[in-house]
């Protein structure tokens, strides 16, 4: 199955297009749940980062238990830091993508 997958073209996006879209997004997750997201859970399932973007390897991708309880820490705590400090990008964005999904789901769950 692997074999079958090629690559037509990789994909390209603005920063400003992604802004866009998140800026929709969170206007919508806004008027879905209101000022405050309550999540109905903690924990779930995360596969390394490396590891979900290789389709080739044999080898089994490694799967771990994350918690949505240190997403909110971890993106409390970037929002509480000076504008000036730096950032770890690939985890920032992990956490991120932990409170995206969370919300997905809550959408999944909840009727309307």
């Amino acid at each position: 199955m692997l074999d079958d997958l090629v690559v037509a073209d990789v994909p390209t996006m603005r920063v400003a297009e992604l802004r866009d879209a998140i800026e929709r997004l969170l206007a919508a997750i806004e008027v879905r749940f209101g000022e405050e997201i309550r999540f109905t859970g903690d924990f779930y399932w995360s596969v390394g980062l490396t590891e979900s973007f290789d389709l080739v390897s044999e080898s089994v991708a490694s799967v771990d238990v994350a918690s949505l309880v240190d997403d909110v820490a971890s993106i409390r705590e970037i929002v509480g830091q000076a504008v000036d400090e730096p950032v770890v990008l690939w985890h920032d964005l992990t956490h991120l993508a932990g409170l995206l999904r969370g919300i997905a789901r809550l959408d999944t769950e909840r009727p309307g």
